[in-house]
């Protein structure tokens, strides 16, 4: 209800400011274009209500708009704040203190809480206004048919004679009844699939001329589709009951519908009956009038003002024909330029939101350092620190556990009019979670309660993301640089369902040669929840980083597989991997990605991967690790090149394949001449692979395994004789221990 009811409020804003352009244009304008083109303009207005959101333009009016936003719900806390469940916790049972709370003054608290409550119901008191709309629509509607059919009387033949040439000089051939009742005292055309045109027995009693002109007019209603664009006006009209400049514009615009209709009359009429046409609205004037509380209905009659007008207009009839060619430049030109102003969004570079980027997620490093304290029963850093982070304008109250270990600290949420996936908000709060614990130095348990998600608790505990992390959370908060490089690097890190499908990947390497860092890339297409279960369509990547040749370049691993991966979902938002499965390699390729992935998927699944995406995931975690480990090198996801020993193939077989079963370390040693690094036991060394030749001129292959220092710890020769490798020389580091 609350996203409906957000589009419709945010279409009536942008609606409302391309209103504004358009009756100042309109009002510029005035005579010097045809009734038709001011009729037309206000289609632009139409679409505007309809789709709200358009392409991103450097031309659009909305670039000197401030971006529109919902309602935030305010910071509150209430006197009594919710104490901390946390019922999860492995270990330790946790009896939790009397909480800490902040709290607002008691009359601000009261403020507050009317506002938040307006804010939350706004969507229903919407939902009832258009609901009363719509049923008065209805009712007056079927009220309409019951009266006409008891008080409708045949037409006479007369009249349906000229009924019949007035069809035939407006070229229309579909049948349209024609009634003589009671229940509307104005000429009509009403009805959805099967018009019929609506006259009362005085208007029968008319000059033959009179009658045709109101028939032509109604049948002009017909032809140019009128009744179809007022049926869809009562209906936006529903939707945006709230605003009376909506109101206002769909008056302006059925006014210059009855003007385009004359037009549309006065084209097959001649030139000296146009006098006579203007005379007989002049006499639908003074003897009809149109019912105030009825269903707009499509009609000759009109207000005295908007007759005024058309009366100006039929008389200025030959000069808009005389300048047709003109008027039909001005009226395509005025289309144009408001299609590019109004029809479209401002750049996306132009707005901006404190505390959120264009990627989603921006942490202020300079506030966040200076609310960072020692003890989390410090409500003032806390709170400020919590209020620095994204989707705080969400919170609604903190609670604090001081009184034994573990320490913990609970934020409340309320989401519900936030417009934020579940996804999204499971991401934010992942990231929120690891920067409280960086800067709150004594924080063991972080809970976020959401409301507005069916009531999603998340628990994170500082031991389980400072293992994710592979160290001290607080180690990212002791100087300013290394802050900065912390913050940047989160949104590059996995979260929620992106990290629970980022794991499943990772868990299919152990089939792969191991390198040093395991990495996963994926994009994922689409995804389908059902009874607690997610299914996620990706294109996934997995590859072991190393260093090849002082480069850290991807050592073994696939990309771009289309993966369907199933998940568990649990209350507290957790995901647990039920299957995995990938497509088919050969023949089978295109059967089984149709076999898993839905009809809608198939050709982006069958397109080229997004291989530069998949590899910038990669590149990151992969510069996470070195970052981690100190170490400033290349990282590469293209092939490294290598230059293979120039020996003759019998000998690189059994160098590089045969004596490995003897001699298992030298599977630890590059096959090309150049370098590898192996971590054992926590400690790295460089394996090295060269070759030279001996004082006998036979070739010779030098294996050099050295420590990060460069102290050789292991060094072995082999002579190539006879397409043999030989042992001649062997140096082992622990021989001198």
């Amino acid at each position: 209800m609350a996203d409906l009811f957000y589009t419709v409020f945010h279409a009536s804003l942008y609606a409302s400011v391309a209103a504004l352009v358009i009756l100042l244009l309109k009002g510029v304008l005035k005579q010097r274009l045809n009734a038709q083109w001011h009729y037309l303009i206000w289609a632009i207005f139409v679409v505007k209500l309809l789709v709200p959101f358009g392409p991103e333009s450097s031309f659009s009016l909305f670039n000197a708009m401030p971006e529109i936003s919902r309602p935030a719900t305010i910071d509150m806390v209430t006197p009594t704040a919710p104490q901390i469940d946390l019922p999860n916790i492995p270990q330790t049972p946790i009896e939790i203190g009397q909480p800490e709370n902040i709290s607002l003054s008691a009359s601000q608290s009261k403020s507050v809480s009317s506002l938040a409550s307006l804010l939350r119901y706004l969507p229903y008191i919407w939902a009832a206004g258009m609901l009363l709309f719509l049923f008065w629509l209805v009712g007056t509607y079927c009220l309409l048919r019951l009266k006409l059919k008891k008080h409708s009387i045949p037409a006479e033949k007369p009249m349906l004679q000229v009924l019949m040439n007035c069809k035939e000089q407006m070229g229309i051939t579909k049948k349209i009844p024609l009634v003589v009742q009671t229940a509307v005292n104005t000429p009509s055309l009403f009805g959805i699939i099967n018009p019929r045109i609506l006259i009362t027995p005085e208007m029968a009693k008319m000059t033959d001329d009179d009658l045709r002109y109101i028939l032509m007019h109604e049948l002009a209603h017909f032809k140019r589709k009128d009744l179809y664009v007022n049926y869809l006006l009562l209906f936006l009209q529903t939707m945006h009951w709230f605003n009376p400049l909506i109101w206002y514009c769909f008056k302006r615009m059925r006014d210059d519908m009855e003007v385009a209709t004359d037009e549309c009359v006065l084209s097959v009429l001649e030139n000296t009956e146009h006098r006579a046409y203007g005379r007989t609205l002049l006499t639908m004037l003074e003897r009809f009038h149109t019912p105030a509380l009825a269903p707009r209905l499509l009609g000759m009659v009109d207000d005295k003002k908007n007759i005024e007008r058309r009366i100006r207009m039929i008389k200025m009839a030959d000069y808009f024909r005389a300048r047709k060619t003109g008027v039909l430049l001005a009226g395509l030109l005025c289309l144009v330029l408001l299609s590019g102003m109004l029809l479209t969004n401002g750049l996306t570079a132009n707005k901006t939101d404190a505390g959120i980027d264009n990627n989603g997620f921006q942490y202020n490093a300079e506030e966040l350092l200076r609310q960072r304290t020692p003890y989390v029963g410090d409500n003032s850093k806390v709170s400020n620190l919590i209020g620095a982070l994204p989707l705080a304008k969400y919170r609604q109250s903190l609670s604090l556990q001081t009184k034994e270990t573990p320490y913990g600290v609970t934020v409340y949420y309320d989401f519900e009019l936030s417009g934020l996936s579940k996804e999204d908000i499971d991401e934010i709060l992942y990231y929120n979670a690891v920067v409280m614990f960086a800067l709150i130095d004594n924080v063991d348990v972080i809970a976020f309660n959401a409301h507005g998600l069916g009531e999603v608790s998340y628990q994170f505990l500082r031991s389980e993301l400072e293992q994710d992390f592979g160290k001290d959370l607080r180690e990212f908060a002791e100087n300013r640089e290394e802050f900065l490089i912390f913050l940047d690097s989160l949104p590059k890190l996995p979260s929620g369902l992106k990290r629970a499908v980022t794991q499943a990947i990772k868990e299919q390497g152990a089939g792969y040669y191991r390198g040093e860092v395991l990495t996963a890339g994926h994009v994922i297409l689409g995804k389908q929840s059902a009874n607690g279960t997610v299914t996620v369509y990706t294109l996934a990547s997995l590859g072991w980083f190393g260093f090849e040749n002082d480069i850290f370049t991807i050592v073994s691993g696939s990309s771009g597989v289309p993966t369907v991966m199933t998940f568990s979902v649990d209350d507290q938002g957790q995901y647990r991997l039920l299957e995995y499965r990938e497509a088919q390699d050969g023949g089978g390729y295109a059967d089984s990605v149709r076999e898993m992935f839905p009809r809608e998927l198939w050709d982006k699944v069958l397109s080229p991967p997004p291989y530069p995406q998949l590899s910038a995931q990669q590149e990151a975690q992969a510069a996470q690790y070195l970052q981690e480990q100190g170490i400033n090198a290349e990282i590469s996801m293209n092939y490294v090149e290598k230059s293979l020993p120039e020996i003759d193939v019998q000998a690189s077989n059994k160098l590089f394949s045969e004596m490995t079963k003897a001699n298992p370390s030298l599977n630890k040693y590059p096959y090309w001449l150049g370098t590898r690094h192996i971590v054992e036991d926590g400690e790295r060394f460089i394996y090295e692979t060269a070759q030279a030749k001996a004082d006998d001129g036979n070739d010779l292959i030098i294996f050099t395994k050295t420590d990060i220092n460069g102290t050789v710890v292991e060094e072995m020769h082999y002579k190539i004789i006879n397409s043999t490798p030989e042992l001649t020389s062997l140096f082992n580091q622990s021989w001198l221990h």
